[in-house]
């Protein structure tokens, strides 16, 4: 199974000209089922006065565009699994054992 969430930030309002450098990274800690993914991405947002007393922001994503994958380890179970099936009047028995997994 794969969940998605897309996250948002506040609006950012600058009120000079500069370049202003912002770190996005997850804060979640990993524990004994989630893995939180340890990526870091930089975003560079660049204000420019137009010289009309108005400013123009330039976001530069130096790392591309943020993407976070986080797994969680589910409990493996194991099942054996039994039937039979009558094939032209044979009786066939089948037993068989197998790791059922839940990865996609």
């Amino acid at each position: 199974m794969k969940y998605y969430c897309n996250v948002k930030f506040p609006e950012l309002r600058f009120t000079s000209p500069g370049i202003y450098t912002y770190i996005i990274k997850e804060t979640t800690p990993s524990d004994d089922k989630w893995t939180t993914d340890n990526r870091i991405y930089r975003v560079v947002v660049t204000i420019t006065d137009n010289g009309d007393g108005t400013l123009a922001a330039k976001t530069d994503y130096l790392d591309g565009i943020p993407k976070f994958i986080n797994t969680y380890k589910r409990n493996c179970c194991k099942c054996c699994l039994s039937f039979c099936k009558h094939l032209k009047c044979i009786l066939l028995y089948l037993l068989a054992c197998t790791d059922t997994r839940f990865d996609d």
